[in-house]
């Protein structure tokens, strides 16, 4: 009887508080669930062999007149001209200075105006990178899930190129007008400019390898800024913080990998490392019409004119529902959702109301903000199978769970002794932080665990 009694009392234990353990909600708080995909969610860079074909400048157009009194010759842009001839009608609403409405007629029609060099310029450049995107931890020992067009080879988007050329052709009407015209004009023309030149500039690329900013090594504050470009030169796009970006990053292998979407475009990477903070991967084929679903990553439209460089190493999450399950021939099914992603959150994970890794964002329509898609976990599965990887979440990810859980529901003295239980983890060798909030900014290094840390800390004070 006393042992039946005993295994009463373990089985009470075991279903009604799990041996010390709790019941989680059936839904996480949203905070809760930005706290777990953030601390989980990588940057990614890919490097290879790139090859630019485009014209070598960009000018603006001339016309050429003869004074038959003088009889010299003078030759003025065409949007010289224009300005003159509409101040001359009247056209040009008074008040407003010549380079804001020049750059307001250029904007509407930049092939009057704006003519390459008939020059064509081809350059090769080796081991340079040339994609980012997003990824997801999902093993504290360095495996990632992404996509495989992040690490991919052939034709690439020019986007960044074209924008660079884009800035130095308004750069120089701003220098010839003088003045500059408002920071909206600008911008508008900006695009207008980029949009013209965009099929006119190629870029095709060898893949070579893959580096990984994981949130630990992420030093915001230590991030150069990106220098003006000041040439339209092709050779002269490449962003001055890349020798940065080496120094920050760890380089991975592709231990597998899919085809480019609107394949299975799943690739699985492997860095050296160890505690890192992973997400627990769920079951997509439970996904259905009307799930909440949440989205991560860096998307590059995040970052607006004016913004520091080191808003591009910032996490953002994108909230929406599962619009649909998708089939797709080769009989698998494609997560339709309205969670607005863009370029950058390539790769980047997808979880559910508990937290889960439940799909990878893939695609979205420009034209169609609502429209956007994330390979399921399930395919993922196949691809982590043929790595020979079976991922667990580890003891730092439980232990982050928990100390979430309890951070959430105002248990913060509890919170923060799992935190620097965490800490210990992920750094090794660190015990509880002393100091102030101030004097701990290289406690942990995970900057979503440090955050977490901190207020913890000054909650359990109070």
């Amino acid at each position: 009887m006393k042992k039946l009694g005993m295994s009463l009392s373990l089985l009470t234990c075991l279903l009604i508080l799990g041996c010390g353990g709790r019941t989680e909600p059936e839904r996480l708080d949203h905070e809760m669930i930005t706290a777990l995909g953030q601390a989980a969610t990588v940057k990614i860079y890919s490097y290879g062999d790139i090859t630019l074909t485009g014209p070598y400048d960009v000018k603006l157009r001339t016309s050429t007149s003869f004074n038959s009194y003088t009889f010299y010759t003078t030759q003025r842009t065409i949007l010289d001209n224009r300005v003159s001839e509409d101040r001359s009608k009247g056209l040009v609403p008074d008040g407003m200075v010549d380079s804001e409405y020049a750059f307001r007629v250029l904007t509407k029609s930049p092939d009057d105006f704006l003519e390459p060099t008939l020059q064509s310029d081809e350059f090769e450049m080796k081991n340079r990178p040339y994609s980012e995107g997003s990824g997801v931890v999902v093993d504290p020992s360095g495996v990632i899930l992404t996509n495989k067009h992040v690490v991919a080879d052939g034709q690439i988007p020019a986007d960044s190129i074209v924008l660079a050329v884009a800035q130095v052709v308004i750069k120089d009407l701003e220098d010839r007008y003088y003045l500059k015209p408002s920071s909206a004009t600008r911008q508008n023309a900006i695009y207008a400019v980029a949009q013209w030149l965009s099929p006119q500039i190629k870029a095709t690329v060898k893949f070579r390898s893959v580096r990984v900013l994981f949130p630990k090594k992420r030093p915001l504050e230590d991030l150069p800024e990106r220098e003006e470009v000041t040439t339209s030169s092709l050779a002269e796009f490449f962003p001055s913080h890349e020798e940065s970006i080496i120094q920050n990053t760890s380089e991975a292998k592709v231990l597998a990998s899919g085809t480019i979407y609107p394949g299975k475009d799943v690739a699985v990477l492997k860095c050296e490392a160890k505690n890192l903070i992973a997400i627990e991967l769920g079951d997509s084929s439970q996904v259905s019409a009307g799930a909440n679903v949440y989205c991560f990553g860096f998307p590059g439209a995040a970052v607006d004119t004016g913004m520091r460089l080191r808003a591009t190493y910032l996490c953002v999450i994108h909230d929406g529902r599962v619009g649909q399950i998708m089939p797709m021939e080769g009989n698998w099914n494609l997560i339709h959702m309205t969670a607005g992603i863009h370029h950058g959150d390539s790769g980047g994970p997808v979880l559910n109301d508990k937290g889960k890794l439940i799909g990878l964002n893939v695609a979205g329509k420009e034209d169609a903000p609502e429209q956007n898609y994330a390979i399921p976990i399930e395919v993922a599965k196949e691809f982590l199978k043929e790595a020979g990887v079976e991922p667990k979440p580890g003891k730092a990810a439980k232990e982050w769970r928990e100390a979430l859980l309890d951070f959430y529901s105002n248990d913060k003295n509890s919170a923060y002794d799992r935190l620097v239980k965490i800490d210990e983890m992920i750094n090794g060798k660190l015990g509880p932080m002393k100091g102030t909030a101030d004097q701990v900014r290289t406690m942990s290094e995970n900057r979503y665990v440090h955050e977490k840390l901190v207020q913890a800390k000054q909650a359990s004070k109070q």
